[in-house]
């Protein structure tokens, strides 16, 4: 019999498995307009400002995006085919931000990391690419949409076109500025290799959060739904751009998934036997912003030995910087008609809040 464990994740958050998104209002009409309003509070709480996607202004009309995103997925569909071609090699990146003293250094590095990834994808992709629609077949289609396409663009850009598969931080620095503020620079090299295949347009995948708005010990619960029989990958992306793998694991191995049907995680019968995904906020922070992120197979995935799994019965703030690059090269070895992936970002808020 399987022993009974908790398993807890950082940053997740949930209670109680529905039938429905809880962010739709009733009936299905739309956007909970507070869960909206609430996750924007959410962007200026980590900082005020979203950093736009590469070569891509600002959009401040998110219904007017989501319309060009869906549009961009169905034009994909129709075709089979993207049209462009991504250059395989090392990428030079040297990227300098600037920062208020509020700003931990730690957190600096983190987003100057993060953009540098996303400026050597860029300098392998060609500019006529539109980074907006590329990112539309894998995030869920709900209000804040918008703040979510940039806040972890790199990841989805990587996931969709060329794989930054391999990384080398060449050097860092940290210079004060007069009134607090500093300057944080990395000079990185980036290995960028192209996407293997076509897309499937019969391939679809639907993914729910039993909730998206969590306070700090609450379970998360993660359901999912393909239309074709195949299996299941579900990945952490934590707070700090790093990547755990939460399903399948030692106490739920089997991720296989039937087509048409909802497959929860944990199930009811593994939640009476105190399996549980809880999640807490990253210490001193009064909210923690992370992504649920699905990938579906054809076929089942029998090497994940140099992914990073969810610890089980302990916290973890970060799964480090090999992570990012281990689940690059990882995905990257499934051919694009063989898989499609799906992502929902949540927010923990402290217990202290």
């Amino acid at each position: 019999m399987r022993l009974l464990q908790v398993v807890i994740l950082s940053g997740f958050l949930v209670a109680g498995c529905s039938s429905k998104p809880r962010d739709t209002g009733p009936e299905g009409e739309g956007p909970d307009q507070s869960q909206t309003a609430a996750e924007r509070a959410f962007v200026e709480l980590e900082g005020g400002e979203v950093v736009p996607l590469p070569a891509v202004a600002p959009v401040p009309d998110e219904e007017a995006l989501l319309k060009e995103a869906r549009a961009g997925a169905e034009t994909r569909a129709s075709t089979e085919r993207l049209e462009y071609e991504v250059k395989e090699g090392w990428f030079l990146v040297d990227t300098t931000l600037v920062f208020p003293a509020s700003v931990s250094p730690q957190k600096a590095r983190q987003q100057v990391l993060q953009i540098a990834r996303g400026a050597g994808l860029e300098q392998a992709l060609p500019q006529k690419v539109s980074f907006t629609s590329l990112l539309s077949d894998i995030m869920d289609e709900t209000a804040g949409a918008a703040f979510e396409k940039s806040t972890w663009s790199t990841f989805a850009l990587s996931s969709v076109t060329g794989h930054l598969v391999d990384e080398k931080i060449l050097s860092t620095d940290l210079q004060q500025l007069e009134g607090g503020a500093y300057r944080y620079r990395i000079v990185l090299e980036a290995r960028v290799v192209p996407v293997k295949g076509e897309r499937d347009p019969s391939l679809r995948l639907e993914l729910e959060l039993n909730e998206r708005l969590l306070k700090a010990g609450d379970e998360l619960i993660v359901r999912a739904r393909s239309s074709t029989d195949g299996y299941l990958y579900v990945f952490n992306f934590l707070s700090d751009n790093s990547v755990m793998l939460m399903f399948p694991s030692t106490a739920m191995p089997d991720n296989t998934i039937s087509a048409g049907e909802w497959l929860e995680t944990p199930t009811r019968q593994e939640r009476s036997r105190g399996i549980h995904y809880r999640v807490s906020a990253d210490p001193g922070a009064p909210t923690t912003n992370e992504t649920i992120y699905t990938v579906f197979t054809r076929q089942p995935i029998a090497d994940l030995s140099d992914l990073l799994s969810v610890p089980e019965g302990n916290v973890s703030f970060s799964a480090g910087d090999k992570s990012f690059t281990d689940f690059q090269r990882w995905l990257a070895e499934i051919p694009l008609g063989q898989r499609i992936e799906k992502a929902v970002q949540f927010h923990i808020v402290s217990e202290k809040e």
